[in-house]
């Protein structure tokens, strides 16, 4: 059971700081996706077919005071971008 916890503990500390590194790649990617819609914006407002996206949801912080909920196993995938 001693091991099965420590297993379990570890594996919380790794997938909490996949999510951290997650929320800061999310953070990056709102902060560029301003940067590009303020660009258009300033050579123009050209029509594009991309929707303005500026108000989407952020993923929120989950504080380490908030109950964690177990969930099975997932892998995660790489992104691939397609521009």
């Amino acid at each position: 059971m001693t091991g099965d916890l420590e297993r379990h503990t570890k594996e919380q500390e790794h997938i909490r700081k996949d999510i951290e590194a997650l929320q800061e790649q999310l953070r990056a990617l709102q902060h560029d996706h301003t940067v590009l819609l303020n660009m258009r914006k300033a050579l123009g407002g050209a029509s594009s077919a991309v929707a303005d996206t500026t108000d989407a949801p952020t993923v929120p912080h989950q504080s380490s005071a908030e109950p964690k909920q177990s969930k099975p196993k997932r892998a995660l995938l790489p992104h691939v971008w397609v521009s």
